[in-house]
């Protein structure tokens, strides 16, 4: 069948999950935006609005707890994720070091509301590339952490 000069549409909803089963045939994997991780379905929410209102063309996907992210990840790998270092049914610690056992190009944001100098040693020392302290963390620097990881060269 000559398919040149074709097109084939597909809807915009599936097309992220046909790229995704078609580079796993490949053995690669669709790279997407942002994934935030967190339980506190308000803080995803800020955190969501905040990068989408400076970030419009990036893809933000959420996830409530490590089965959903695993699922989301599995679709569709993003470039940055934002985790919350307590999570319902995993450690962000735990799942930190098997996504980058899996994917070791992933940024992986570690947030947590305990700000101590133990947790984040903890949190880098485990695979994190940078900590953040819910309680301190502004708005503006969230936009910059994820235009660093997503435009190196400063350009979207």
């Amino acid at each position: 069948m000559n398919l040149k000069g074709k097109s084939i549409e597909v809807p915009f909803a599936n097309l992220c999950s046909e790229v995704s089963r078609f580079l796993q045939r490949s053995r690669k994997v669709a790279v997407s935006g942002i994934l935030l991780i967190d339980d506190s379905a308000i803080f995803r929410k800020t955190v969501k609005s905040v990068l989408a209102s400076s970030l419009p063309s990036v893809s933000i996907e959420e996830a409530s707890d490590a089965k959903e992210a695993s699922g989301k990840i599995d679709e569709c790998l993003p470039k940055l994720i934002f985790m919350d270092i307590r999570l319902p049914d995993k450690s962000g610690l735990e799942l930190t070091r098997e996504i980058k056992g899996l994917h070791p190009t992933v940024t992986i944001v570690m947030l947590s509301g305990y700000d101590s100098q133990e947790t984040q040693e903890v949190a880098l020392t485990g695979g994190a590339s940078l900590f953040l302290s819910k309680g301190s963390v502004t708005s503006k620097e969230i936009v910059e952490v994820a235009e660093s990881v997503l435009f190196p060269n400063g350009q979207e």
